[in-house]
This record gives structure tokens, sequence and C-alpha cells, in this order.
């Protein structure tokens, strides 16, 4: 289960910031995540935007600004379509592009039925659903970011180039857990914890 944390994680996440947060299973990663996308509430103390605490902020209102993809993406019965919408050509060479760097676009290739496919298809692996969750995640282009081990199965080249895409998004506030380190060189600050600890922060 979720760590209970052993002490106070206090901290400014600037907008516009790239943050790393890393640790091994059961650091404590997945549920900062899930706190500063409003899936859990701290037990105690509270989290600020722009001064104002979460309980102040309507749930609709944060789930507008705050894309948060999880370890284990739970969008099983939605098709790709749903997941991946394109309104205008402009939106779909933009959704083809960020399904090639996900490395999504060939699976895409051999579904016969297409973006109307339920990503839950036996079709489709649970690797190769994650690298749709990518791909959705990035073409939401909220305000904030968030992805817990998105890279795990990804290689350093394939990471290098997604991190490369991601920082074209000005103004738009990243973090991104990982359990193997990759690509460190492109954040602004790094994080590191252990046991619900913060044991390290690299703006320090």
């Amino acid at each position: 289960g979720a760590p209970i944390y052993q002490q106070e994680l206090a901290g400014v996440i600037k907008k516009g910031e790239r943050l790393a947060v890393l640790g091994g299973s059961g650091a404590g990663k997945t549920t900062l995540l899930a706190m500063i996308a409003a899936q859990i509430a701290p037990s105690r103390g509270q989290i600020l935007w722009d001064d104002r605490d979460y309980s102040a902020i309507s749930n609709q209102s944060l789930q507008a600004n705050i894309t948060y993809l999880k370890e284990h993406p739970l969008w099983i019965r939605r098709s790709l379509e749903s997941l991946l919408p394109a309104e205008t050509p402009e939106k779909a060479a933009e959704r083809d592009q960020i399904m090639d760097l996900c490395g999504a676009a060939r699976i895409l290739e051999r579904l016969p039925s297409g973006y109307q496919t339920p990503l839950a298809s036996s079709e489709i692996s649970p690797h190769e659903a994650r690298s749709i969750a990518l791909a959705a995640s990035i073409l939401q282009r909220k305000q904030i970011l968030l992805l817990d081990d998105p890279f795990e199965s990804v290689g350093l080249a394939q990471t290098r180039k997604i991190l490369e895409y991601l920082a074209a998004l000005r103004d738009h506030t990243i973090v991104i857990a990982m359990t193997r380190p990759k690509g460190l060189d492109w954040f602004d600050r790094v994080l590191v914890m252990n046991a619900g600890e913060l044991v390290f922060d690299g703006s320090e």
C-alpha cells in the first residue's frame, strides 16, 4: 500500500518546472504524484495551487488542468479514438506524430479496427497499452503533466526523443517519477525518495 510519510514533504514546484522523482518500489513516488493529481488527500498539511488550498478548488477545475498517467492505466473500456481525439487535420497530424514518438504508431498499423479498438482489446499488450496511454497523456497538453514510470520499458534513445518533444511545451509543469533514472540532465530538479522520506532535493 501507500507509504506513510515519516517527515513533512515541504516544497514548491514552480510553473514550467521539469521535476524528476526517483526511488525504488515503495519509496512513495506514486503517492506523491497521486496527491499532486488530487487523487488522494494528504493525511496532514495541505497542497496549494497559486496560494489556494486544493480543498477550496473544485475537482472539475483540478482535473481540467492536470494530466496524470498512472503506472497501470485504467482506461480499459475506452476506444483509442476517445483517448486520442483529433477534431481537425492539424490535430490528427499531431496525434500521429506523438503516437510515432511513443512507439505506438506501429501498434495501430496492425489493428484491424484502428482507432476504434478498445484499449482493453486482447490485440493490445499491457506494454503497448502503456505506450498508447503515454501518447494520450502528452496530447492532452494540460498545464500540469504527471507521469508515473513512463519510460520503464523504453530505451534511452527513445526516452530522450520524448523529452525533447516535451521541452517544447513551454509553461507546462512536468513531474516524472522513475524507478530507473533516465535523461536526468533534461530536468531542472531531481528529488530522491526512500520509504516515504525525501532524502535528496537536487535544488538544494
